[in-house]
């Protein structure tokens, strides 16, 4: 079955097959999560919240467009609502500061220190630039799909993007030492 196809049965009250959706996007969601917030049970937690949405929110599902494009949607907006109820950058810097062993995540990425910089450049980003890069680039999606996500013009995204990717690269060629700001 589709992903379109098994929304519209969980549309139509047949709720036991959210766990097919589950079982396709709940990594991706974490790691959607994750690398928001780099927090590992703030992740998990906010995935379930997704689901629970996606089954609360069914009715409003009308099978138009890329189905991932409206679960991101609404786990955009699940972020947002959590970005609200709590102090997130106290939470990251906190928990940046306890992490002892960093996982590769990323084929991009050669080891473990390039990582442990990438994501130091990360968390200095804000939360909405960020968003924008694990969008695009970890998740894939199109910019017309990130353009439906955060309520934006397709233009705004690719120039958002742009930019965001350059203010990456001076931070990390900062905080790595190689250039001096």
């Amino acid at each position: 079955m589709t992903d379109k196809e098994v929304m519209i049965a969980v549309r139509g009250g047949d709720i036991d097959r959210i766990s097919i959706l589950y079982e396709r996007y709940h990594l991706s969601l974490f790691n959607f999560f994750h690398k928001l917030t780099f927090n590992r049970q703030a992740s998990e937690d906010l995935v379930q919240d997704v689901f629970f949405r996606l089954i609360r929110f069914r009715n409003t599902y009308e099978g138009k467009g890329v189905f991932t494009t409206w679960m991101f949607k609404i786990a955009h907006n699940g972020y947002c609502d959590y970005k609200k109820e709590s102090d997130l950058q106290k939470r990251v810097n906190s928990d940046l500061e306890t992490i002892t062993d960093i996982e590769k995540s990323d084929d991009v990425v050669e080891n473990k220190e390039d990582y442990a910089l990438l994501k130091r450049a990360l968390l200095q980003l804000n939360d909405e630039d960020r968003e924008l890069l694990i969008l695009s680039f970890y998740q894939k999606m199109k910019y017309r799909d990130i353009a439906g996500i955060v309520n934006c013009s397709t233009g705004t995204v690719k120039t958002r993007v742009f930019r965001t990717i350059k203010k990456l690269r001076k931070i990390y060629l900062k905080i790595s030492g190689e250039v001096k700001i």
